[in-house]
């Protein structure tokens, strides 16, 4: 009994240690978690120069590779080994028979007890290698610069073609005989010191692998090779507003140089040179606001001439790449007058301001937001409403127009072709900042009218003209001026004319030089002193004579005469609202045929010139000065007007209107408008103007003038005198528009001191 009892606890200890052991063994060997995975696809074997080589799928979780390479026939173990990566070169092995291959996954891992250990795969990959592999391929090459590509040809058997260059690998139908790589799609460009390699080898298609043939030959690509000789250049807009980011492509040549055109220098102005292998981009950094731009790119060859470019010893006539583009529309840094005082406030559209900016104050936009400037006034900074300033059109508009303002340099303001004396070739008061030191002009407008003639300007672009701005806001000082002086000589005798339209003196037969009053000696051209010329001086004694004996010896005028007939009051006929200039009857009016009368004893009496008068040039019946010229208060003193006209760009010439522009006198009226006028009147009412009876060149926007209520204006001039900001800091800028330079001055009562750009230290 105790026998039998004893041998029954012995077989349970031996379960138990068992069960035991079992559970060591599971707690020591097994590892939870997932383990690898082996990829799908085939292995991929090649003979190559040292051995074989061997790729495949990379397994998902795989830290390690295990590969066995055995001798198909007798079992042998030809290579053993673990590798990083799924590919491994075996030396010395070749592909003379048939071979057995088994790839295994492994990553490590930790068992129950906290130990790490390695974990497999729960699959291996067994193949028998048995196919023959194919012979090394016969490749044609051929490389296409405008489309960077390599197209391979090849003549051989396999099932497919393997290429690689770098990093990429293309496997091809071996029986389609032809593939194309993409250098900068598929591959990177070569580098200048760098060609890119291409290799090409035929593969047999196995079951689980495909057996690679011997390489073919590299192919060599330059990166010459690649590069055409036509440039391409684009602009993009950048972060910051009205900055551009210009790019191109790469081409033959050593270098690059970005030019712009330059209209002073009638010719290309380089900007910048790029060597081959630098960054192929120009930034223009801050462009002026409705600026039109044309840059070109140029490819340069060190040793050749200035058109050409050489690759080897072949030279290739460059291609340069060409783009223009206007620049966006933007009040940033842009000059602007409040037309009326306006509040100053902290916040964009606060109720109350914190003060009052005058009107006719020159401010520099620092920024824009909900219908407000944000500015600088003295040393604060804050907003004012944008709606009641006016803008300086060529800082706001650029060469989208042109701008001429002839009061700030010779008024061109005549009665028909006669000078208006002190008006006239003179710079009308009011206007004397208006003209600027570097020959530019400011056009003030008022923004919300500003906006409405870039619309205008642009469809008058698009049909191939420009609009030329002769004259913008008008202080009310020089309304007055213009209307009192011109009113002076409304009933004196209109002048002789010389070719030029140049008025006379009646005593030399000098012509007169209208800006400065004086005399041209028609012999040395000089400028003379009235007074100082005998003949008049004797002219002025004989008068000074006969007043002091109470006598005047002096024609007396005949009746006037009328100019040629035309509508005199109301409405124009229908029938005459069509007219053009070839209907119409031009130049001087007429004179009338003298009449021989008798006095009253029987005798022929003297017969009497008529004398022409300022008035009855200006006149149909219909027109006086009042529709020509405000007495009190014009659209143009409120910032809403304009006096303008066309230009052909191609031509680069004005269109003919049925009269000169500030031509104060009936032949300028509206019913009279010739097609060219009618046209500049479509661009100008499509937008929201309103012309006016007598005056075809004249343009008000009452619509805005009502929507901001707008019922004040201004008397004086403006100047450009104040502070202005750029990219690069604050400058002061003087009423002729130079900036303070190279010293200390006293601005606002306080010393600041400018480098020799201007700009505050």
């Amino acid at each position: 009994m105790d026998l039998i009892r004893n041998k029954r606890r012995l077989a349970l200890l031996l379960a138990l240690a068992a069960v035991l052991a079992a559970a060591v063994l599971f707690l020591f060997f097994f590892i939870p978690g997932p383990h690898p995975v082996l990829g799908e696809g085939d292995v991929v074997i090649g003979q190559e120069a040292g051995g074989l080589s061997l790729s495949w799928p990379e397994a998902e979780g795989a830290e390690r590779y295990l590969l066995t390479v055995r001798d198909a026939d007798g079992g042998q173990v030809l290579a053993q080994g673990e590798y990083d990566t799924p590919e491994a070169l075996l030396p010395g092995l070749s592909l003379d028979g048939p071979l057995e291959v088994e790839l295994r996954a492994a990553a490590h891992g930790r068992n129950l007890l906290g130990m790490e250990r390695r974990t497999l795969s729960r699959s291996s990959v067994r193949l028998t290698v048995e196919v023959q592999p194919p012979a090394a391929p016969q490749l044609d090459a051929q490389v296409d610069a405008e489309d960077k590509t390599l197209t391979l040809r090849w003549t051989g058997g396999g099932d497919y073609c393997e290429i690689v260059s770098g990093d990429f690998t293309l496997w091809a139908e071996a029986g389609a005989g032809e593939a194309q790589v993409v250098f900068g799609q598929d591959v990177d460009m070569p580098a200048y010191d760098a060609p890119a390699e291409v290799d090409v080898r035929l593969c047999a298609q196995g079951e689980g692998y495909r057996l690679c043939g011997p390489w073919a030959e590299s192919v060599t690509v330059e990166k010459e090779q690649l590069l055409g000789n036509q440039l391409s250049l684009e602009c993009l807009p950048g972060e910051d507003t009205r900055c551009y980011t210009l790019r191109w492509n790469e081409t033959k040549g050593d270098y690059y140089e970005l030019q712009e055109w330059s209209d002073a220098q009638a010719g290309w102005e380089t900007l910048a040179q790029v060597d081959r292998e630098g960054e192929l981009r120009y930034e223009t950094g801050r462009l002026d606001s409705g600026s039109s731009h044309l840059y070109r790119v140029v490819a340069r060859h060190r040793d050749a001439a200035e058109d050409t470019i050489q690759v080897g010893a072949e030279f290739f006539a460059a291609q340069p790449g060409e783009v223009s583009f206007r620049a966006d529309f933007s009040p940033l840094y842009c000059s602007v007058w409040p037309v009326i005082d306006v509040g100053f406030y902290e916040v964009a559209g606060a109720m109350e301001s914190v003060d009052t900016v005058p009107a006719g104050t020159c401010l520099c936009v620092l920024g824009e937001e909900d219908g407000f400037f944000y500015v600088r006034f003295g040393e604060d900074y804050g907003y004012v409403d944008s709606g009641f300033c006016m803008i300086d059109l060529p800082e706001y508009l650029g060469d989208l127009c042109e701008y001429a303002i002839p009061n700030a340099r010779q008024s061109v303001f005549r009665v028909h072709e006669y000078p208006i004396q002190d008006v006239t070739g003179q710079v009308i008061q009011g206007y004397e900042n208006v003209g600027l030191a570097d020959g530019t002009c400011l056009a003030p407008y008022l923004y919300p009218c500003a906006q409405k003639l870039m619309k205008a300007a642009l469809a008058a672009e698009a049909d191939g003209y420009r609009l030329r701005i002769y004259d913008a806001f008008r202080p009310n000082e020089a309304t007055r001026y213009l209307y009192d002086t011109t009113s002076l000589v409304l009933d004196t005798a209109v002048p002789d004319l010389d070719e030029e339209g140049r008025p006379i003196e009646p005593i030399t037969g000098w012509s007169i030089d209208l800006p400065t009053g004086l005399l041209i000696d028609p012999e040395t051209e000089e400028l003379v002193d009235p007074a100082t010329v005998p003949a008049i001086q004797e002219a002025m004694a004989a008068q000074e004579a006969q007043e002091a004996a109470g006598t005047d010896q002096s024609e007396t005028p005949g009746e006037p005469v009328l100019p040629p007939e035309e509508p005199s009051s109301g409405e124009i006929p229908a029938d005459e609202a069509g007219l053009t200039d070839a209907s119409d009857q031009e130049g001087e009016a007429a004179l009338p045929p003298s009449d021989e009368s008798q006095a009253d004893d029987g005798t022929p009496a003297e017969e009497t010139e008529p004398v022409l008068t300022y008035r009855q040039v200006m006149t149909d019946g219909r027109f006086g000065i009042g529709s020509f010229l405000a007495a009190s208060v014009s659209a143009h003193n409120r910032g809403i007007a304009l006096d303008l006209t066309l230009v052909d760009i191609a031509a680069g010439e004005e269109l003919e209107m049925q009269a000169p522009i500030h031509d104060l006198s009936w032949y300028a009226a509206a019913y009279r408008n010739n097609d060219n006028a009618k046209l500049l009147e479509q661009y100008m009412t499509g937008v929201g103007m309103r012309g006016l009876t007598s005056e075809w060149w004249h343009f008000q926007d009452d619509e805005t003038r009502e929507a901001i209520g707008l019922t004040s204006y201004l008397t004086k001039g403006v100047s450009v005198e104040g502070w202005k900001k750029d990219d690069n800091g604050w400058r002061y800028r003087a009423a002729d528009g130079s900036y303070y330079t190279s010293g200390t001055y006293r601005v606002g009562g306080e010393s600041c001191t400018f480098d020799s750009e201007g700009y505050v230290k």
